[in-house]
């Protein structure tokens, strides 16, 4: 979807388009230390002994603390003094204003968490400006509740390592979800987002990385793993921008029966940035196509590979109803994958015409091949033995006393390491439930057979 303004910025910054980078940032070391979460609470309770307020002192201990809140005044005090390793927990009820956190950043080791339950929820007085927005504010989690009621639901600026994690975000006017400002390695996962764009200007995106025609908003790395996006989001599902690079679009499920041909919208995914993944999504009800990519300038709207999706076409309208519409495709200067396992009912095929279709393995799909005649006249040949490998060595880091077995119900961070089926895992980010696995984009790397 192309656009170079949006209603709520001052003006849209316009800067040539540079060339496109050559590898992903790496992502800054993480560590974890475990703390003893009992003693901020002791910390508090001596100073409310000693006649100091108990929030006071556990934010001057900095240890993890759980700050309870039941009133929206005390959402913004909790929100302005956070620090590392706090949890500030909703209680259920409404929470109405425009909440910001400004310079409060958590750590890879001890993030931020705003955690309540789909019963709490935060909305605008008015129906204008953002219900939640986040600036200068790494290593935050947003879990379980709901934002309505608003322009957008949560803009994530100039903050890396944001997580949000199983919200509800619907009735607004713009877009559910930004990622904007060179925020990176942020995830959204396990939420649901609808009826967004009602002002029916189409700026309705579900969620949204980057800025338009801004090449210097450089929110890499975001991934959108296992949301329902839609009904009624009025603009793209997914709208990922020039100048963004390495995101993951995995396991979502696309409704598009808001989208409203203004801006160009007409597909579940548009991807203009570099080397995203969109794998294993379904997607209902489109104008025309189910996932795309565009290339507002050379070099950009490459590297992407699609495979495991389904697109469902049936309603969609005019030519060109493509599963996968890949405008720009060259295997040299600008490739883009497309895989056998993408699947597609309806409309006018699985990709447009020129691009081709790989095996998901990535390999050519050999032809049978003849076996030799053996010659009856030769002598026969000895057969090599087989020679059993050696067994691997048991690594040392196996036997550190202080890792433990991984838990369903447990918090790791990026750095934690645990044992599961024989083997050392180290968690790439923010994890609770998923179970250690060999999978490439996956939260846990191998890291040894023990």
């Amino acid at each position: 979807m192309a656009r170079t303004a949006r209603d709520d910025e001052v003006a849209t910054r316009s800067i040539p388009a540079p060339a496109p980078p050559s590898a992903p940032r790496a992502a800054a070391p993480r560590s974890h230390h475990p703390r003893a979460v009992f003693v901020g609470a002791l910390v508090g309770v001596c100073a409310v002994l000693a006649g100091a307020p108990a929030s006071a002192a556990a934010n001057d201990a900095g240890s993890d603390v759980v700050v309870h809140v039941e009133t929206a005044n005390e959402l913004r005090a909790a929100l302005t003094s956070a620090t590392p390793g706090q949890t500030i927990e909703l209680a259920d009820g409404t929470y109405v204003g425009n909440f910001k956190v400004t310079g409060r950043a958590g750590t890879a080791s001890a993030p931020v968490m705003l955690r309540g339950s789909a019963a709490a929820v935060l909305r605008t007085s008015s129906g204008g400006g953002n219900v939640l927005h986040l600036t200068d504010a790494d290593h935050w989690t947003v879990l379980g509740v709901t934002l309505q009621h608003a322009q957008k639901g949560i803009m994530v600026d100039s903050s890396d390592h944001v997580t949000i994690d199983g919200v509800t975000v619907h009735d607004l006017d713009m877009e559910g979800i930004h990622f904007r400002s060179s925020s990176s390695y942020g995830v959204v996962r396990g939420s649901t987002i609808h009826d967004t764009g009602q002002n029916r200007r189409g700026m309705g995106e579900g969620v949204y990385v980057g800025s338009a025609n801004d090449y210097s908003d450089r929110s890499d790395h975001v991934q959108i793993l296992d949301n329902t996006i839609g009904p009624r989001v009025r603009g793209e599902n997914v709208d990922v921008k020039e100048g963004t690079t390495g995101g993951r679009i995995a396991g979502n499920t696309f409704v598009g029966d808001g989208l409203t041909g203004a801006n160009y919208d007409d597909s579940w995914v548009d991807v203009k940035g570099n080397d995203y993944v969109v794998e294993d999504n379904v997607g209902t009800a489109t104008t025309k196509s189910g996932f795309q990519t565009h290339q507002q300038s050379p070099g950009w709207g490459c590297g992407t590979v699609f495979r495991g999706n389904h697109a469902d076409l049936n309603g969609a309208a005019g030519s060109g109803r493509y599963a996968i519409e890949v405008t720009v495709h060259d295997p040299v200067t600008c490739p883009v994958t497309v895989t056998d396992d993408n699947t597609v009912v309806g409309g006018d095929g699985l990709v447009n015409p020129g691009v081709p279709v790989v095996p998901a393995d990535g390999t050519p799909t050999p032809g049978p091949t003849e076996e030799p005649t053996p010659d009856p006249t030769d002598p026969a040949e000895p057969q090599p033995t087989d020679t059993p490998d050696p067994e691997p060595e048991h690594p040392e880091e196996c036997d550190d006393p202080t890792l433990t077995a991984w838990s369903a119900t447990t918090v790791y961070v990026g750095g934690d390491r645990v044992l599961h089926g024989g083997s050392l895992w180290q968690a790439r980010w923010w994890t609770r439930g998923e179970t250690p696995s060999y999978t490439e984009w996956g939260v846990w790397q191998h890291h040894a057979l023990c």
